[in-house]
């Protein structure tokens, strides 16, 4: 998830300068030489920044890598480019602009062969930059296997700063463009009078500003594209579709056009500024933090987009922390924000009133031992989210030990260590208030199984790499492995996820994989487990989920959040027919308030598409006979290779009756093959709805007489198995082991 600079424009190839050959005077070395220090690559790089008319080679670039063009819908393919690992990512093209504002900043053409070499030299000198950041790492890597031959406890230089630094700076970006142009007119509504009164305007203006500025460069660009062809091809630029004027301002935005000179003013590179303070990559450059450069010619540069929606979401907070004697009060609105939007996010799937805001533990009545800032308790489980806003500073990123240590723990490891710490206090019985008011005593009587989910407000990169190497875990039995995702990723979660039931698979689910997957985005596992549901089984080891799962995700949100045209949910399992039998059991498991039915739906959601396909088969076919004969019929399935089932009854009895003989059955097919889940359905044939849902859970024991019914039990074995995993297979052997999963030999189980 890199810098999804979208723009919406009309089916057209990209329309970039007929350059070839080559007669700039400076050629970097090649691929083949020795790899040179970051230092010099940084050196070389600035030189040619500093060419006469390198903003049209840079225009070239971010035109490159960042336009999309599509017809009446976007496919796929259109989207594909923004994963292509050759394209420059944001952090690059920032090195690229800020190495330019350190110059003189001409804009006469140097000629097309000129801006040619200018555009292959930065693609070579940038791919040698990143072998040359990767190269310390790599030398650790080796250190240690050649140390590990003498002494295998070496430590893994994957937590060391050589490999954090290259990770933070070719990370995936933490949130969407838009997301953050959304999110800034929330986070600073409770600082409207202090922005309005230095700044002279406020946020939801500046984010209206840039929104409509994005839009409007987007759809003038074919005809500004038409003009070009039109124009000298000898001296074609696509500067003109980075660029505006203030005789545009009409055409864009109705704002007062004072207050869009302050808003530009703002978030504009000042004009006497020469990016003195970047030296290095790892120094202060401006280029990351202001979207707009002042031309010489009157013209305003608009290069990209994800630094100007991202600096209307992060420079406000440092503007106040300026303040002294406002730093406290912004603080304040900041919590506040980051608590209430990620309540607000989870309300989408949860109705109001479930999720508790700011539940504060007491040992006894006094002392005040914890506090979580989200509470939400699902049947049997609790989820814990504590909440800090806290990002990644520039010592960090820069790769310093310390200072990468630091922030984690202030950003991710205390909101853990609390999270569990209040795990301890609900086990303990502590007594639980809001604003002073108590809470029920059993608020956790029913719960087994505790998680803590640990959210950031602010852009952390490589989340996902650094909480697989630093953060220390606690164990113990009903505490459950850790979730930590930052605020941007929850509002995507819940904008697909928005039922309780899905939520909540999600959730248990991606718990169950802590440090079985790794991703550069939390995002793909989200997009893996849309196409295929997040379920691995036992035996599969550690997995890399590439970017690719996530581009369908990309696409829909356009389609959602920006109003591109085209499918506005990925294919997968929001996309599975409902109108059927399975889709009926899930709708009631979703209802329900029981935890046993909730945890058979999440069981149906794990189900291939092929166990789908004939589970459905089998209720529909025992429905019809119910139907055709009045008798009762039934359909067992195996969902899962554990023998853990499901049981159907297809019959006219009445609501009592049905229950009884479905729990009765339930509690036998659970004897039988020794599972510790087994669930039941009871469908009415004249509706052909679902009357009654129910569950038995709990661990396997010896009982008598369930031993001697189980017995009496004749069971009709199915004419073909399908597992969990959609694996087929015919009629089994009578020493074949039972297709149930029971663990048994098919003649000592269901054939019998």
């Amino acid at each position: 998830m890199n810098n999804r600079t979208h723009r919406k424009s009309a089916p057209m190839r990209p329309a970039g300068p007929n350059l070839s050959g080559s007669t700039f005077p400076w050629t970097p070395p090649s691929r083949g030489a020795k790899q040179r220090d970051e230092g010099e690559v940084f050196g070389d790089l600035e030189t040619l920044c500093a060419s006469n008319g390198y903003i049209h080679a840079l225009s070239y670039l971010i035109f490159r890598d960042n336009f999309i063009f599509f017809g009446e819908e976007i496919r796929v393919e259109d989207y594909a480019k923004i994963y292509d690992p050759n394209r420059l990512i944001r952090t690059e093209v920032s090195v690229l602009i800020g190495l330019w504002l350190k110059g003189e900043r001409s804009l006469g053409y140097p000629g097309s062969d000129q801006v040619q070499e200018m555009i292959d030299s930065s693609d070579r000198l940038l791919n040698e930059l990143h072998a040359a950041i990767l190269a310390p790492a790599h030398a650790d890597f080796m250190n240690a296997l050649e140390a590990r031959t003498s002494n295998p406890d070496v430590e893994s230089p994957l937590g060391k700063a050589a490999s954090m630094r290259e990770a933070i700076f070719y990370a995936a970006e933490s949130a969407f463009p838009y997301q953050y142009l959304e999110l800034a007119k929330h986070r600073y509504k409770r600082d409207v009078e202090w922005v309005e009164k230095e700044k002279g305007f406020n946020i939801e203006e500046a984010a209206q500003f840039f929104h409509d500025l994005i839009n409007w460069l987007s759809e003038s660009a074919p005809e500004k594209m038409l003009k070009m062809r039109a124009s000298d091809v000898s001296k074609l630029s696509v500067l003109p579709l980075l660029t505006f004027n203030p005789a545009d301002f009409p055409n864009f935005s109705s704002l007062d056009p004072t207050k869009i000179d302050k808003i530009i003013d703002e978030f504009a590179v000042t004009p006497t500024s020469k990016n003195s303070t970047y030296a290095d990559l790892s120094s202060h450059n401006d280029a990351s933090v202001f979207p707009l450069v002042r031309l010489g010619d009157g013209r305003i540069a608009f290069f990209l987009e994800y630094i100007a929606c991202e600096s209307v979401y992060s420079s406000p907070a440092y503007w106040m922390r300026q303040d002294k004697a406002y730093r406290a009060v912004a603080a304040a609105h900041r919590g506040n924000f980051a608590e209430t939007t990620t309540m607000h996010f989870l309300e989408r799937a949860f109705p109001a009133g479930r999720v508790l805001k700011n539940v504060v533990f007491r040992k006894g009545k006094g002392h005040i031992a914890g506090e979580v800032d989200l509470l939400l308790i699902h049947g049997r489980r609790a989820f814990l989210f504590q909440i800090k806003s806290k990002g990644l500073t520039e010592v960090a990123r820069s790769g310093d030990d310390q200072g990468l240590s630091t922030d984690f723990r202030l950003a991710v490891q205390n909101a853990y260590d609390q999270a569990v710490s209040c795990v301890r206090y609900a086990k303990k019985g502590y007594r639980c208030e809001i604003d002073g008011e108590r809470l029920p005593d059993t608020l956790f009587d029913r719960v087994d199984e505790y998680y803590p989910i640990c959210v950031t407000s602010e852009n952390y990169p490589s989340l996902s790499f650094q909480v697989a190497q630093f953060l220390e875990l606690q164990k113990f039995r009903e505490l459950q492995n850790p979730i930590v995702f930052d605020v941007f990723t929850v509002d995507v979660i819940t904008e697909f996820l928005r039922t309780q039931l899905f939520l909540v698979d999600y959730l248990v689910k991606r718990s169950a994989l802590y440090g079985r997957v790794m991703a550069s985005h939390e995002l793909n596992i989200l997009g893996m487990h849309l196409r295929n549901n997040l379920h691995l089984e036992d035996d599969v080891g550690l997995m890399m989920v590439q970017d690719d799962f996530v581009l369908n995700l990309d696409m829909a949100l356009g389609v959602r959040r920006r109003g591109l045209p085209g499918k506005d949910t990925p294919d997968g399992i929001l996309t599975r027919d409902l109108n059927n039998p399975l889709g009926k059991i899930l709708r009631e498991a979703d209802a329900s308030d029981r935890p046993e039915v909730h945890r058979l739906g999440e069981l149906l959601l794990s189900l291939s598409s092929t166990a789908w396909k004939d589970g459905n088969k089998w209720i529909a076919r025992a429905i019809r006979e119910a139907q055709k004969d009045g008798q009762q019929h039934d359909a067992t399935m195996p969902l899962t290779e554990a023998g853990i089932g499901l049981t159907v009854h297809c019959s006219h009895n009445n609501i009592e009756e049905a229950t009884s003989r479905l729990a009765g059955h339930c509690e036998l097919r659970k004897y039988i093959h020794r599972a510790d889940q087994w669930y039941g359905i009871a469908f009415d044939p004249k509706t052909e709805d679902v009357s009654v849902a129910l569950g038995r859970v709990g661990k396997w024991k010896f009982d008598p007489t369930l031993d001697a019914e189980a017995k009496t039990l004749k069971v009709k074995s199915a004419r073909q198995w399908v597992d969990a995993g959609g694996r087929r297979a015919g009629k089994p052997g009578r020493n074949s082991p039972c297709p149930c999963g029971s663990g048994k030999k098919y003649k000592k189980c269901c054939l019998n």
